[in-house]
């Protein structure tokens, strides 16, 4: 009895084993660039231990950003069954809620004939019907999920941005356009907390107007880190803040217009380095972060 025990403990150790050396090998394919090669190596891994977690995130991770946000919520509940708790997944899964449903409201914003920046809720009933029948239980999951890893860490800056969304797409199917504005300054609450970056948006619920601040006017620059999984993936974009600048020269204030999540850290992170010749008074407008590949 004790050596069958014995040897069912041996075996899967040595799974485990070959699993996490499945791992490493993954990442380090996944650092190269080698996509492909890193999802059979993690997915061999899984083989030979289904919960091996660091398999399961970085699958979850590779599906996301490649936007196969099925396969990727299937990982996440995995995940989730094995550790409950885990910050990361619950992030996942809102993040994953976050980004379909933005598509669906562009989507039903364009058949009401309105332009995104528009103050809402969208204007055809018919269509806010039926986005709300469609979506709202995902927004409602989402941001559930992104509660339960604020709960984690309070200050997990990538779930204060997707919440803010998240309650910017329910503010499109509210019932009046005084219910869309409380939900658009919720929204903003979120977003602005411990002045971190999320979507802006204005009293009125349309997208702030300003000019770009002259870059001739800047005198340090700070590059921003480029991420390596976006470089991984060959993602670029552009990040763009409304900023304060005040009459030292000094970053005062930002608040994210747009951007591709990966880039709002490193692009938040290296602006608010960044110096502006002094003036008499402060000065606001945009400021833009290019990512591009070399």
């Amino acid at each position: 009895m004790k050596l069958g025990l014995f040897v069912i403990f041996l075996s899967c150790a040595l799974a485990q084993s070959q699993s996490d050396q499945l791992t490493a090998k993954g990442v380090q394919e996944l650092r190269a660039g080698k996509i492909e090669e890193a999802r059979r190596l993690l997915e061999s891994a899984l083989q030979a231990d289904a919960r091996n977690l660091n398999a399961l995130h970085t699958l979850a991770t590779m599906n996301f950003t490649q936007k196969k946000f099925e396969d990727a919520r299937a990982l996440y509940d995995r995940i989730l069954e094995i550790d409950p708790a885990s910050k990361e997944a619950h992030y996942g899964m809102g993040a994953i809620a976050g980004a379909t449903a933005e598509r669906a409201r562009l989507d039903a914003r364009a058949k009401s004939n309105m332009r995104p920046t528009d103050q809402g809720p969208i204007s055809n009933v018919a269509v806010r019907k039926e986005f709300q029948e469609a979506w709202s239980e995902v927004v409602e999951d989402g941001i559930k999920n992104l509660f339960t890893a604020l709960e984690k860490d309070p200050n997990y800056t990538p779930a204060l941005s997707y919440l803010a969304q998240l309650i910017r797409v329910r503010a499109d199917y509210a019932r009046s356009p005084e219910e869309f504005l409380a939900e658009i300054r919720k929204a903003n609450e979120y977003g602005s907390r411990n002045n971190r970056p999320s979507g802006a948006v204005t009293a009125n619920g349309s997208s702030p107007v300003s000019v770009k601040i002259p870059e001739e006017r800047l005198v340090k620059r700070v590059d921003p880190i480029y991420p390596s999984l976006a470089r991984q993936y060959r993602v670029e974009g552009v990040v763009r803040f409304n900023a304060t600048i005040d009459k030292d020269g000094k970053v005062k204030n930002l608040t994210l217009i747009s951007g591709h999540p990966l880039f709002v850290p490193p692009a938040t992170d290296a602006v608010k380095q960044w110096e502006f010749q002094p003036a008499a008074t402060e000065m606001t407008g945009i400021i833009e972060v290019p990512f591009r590949l070399q």
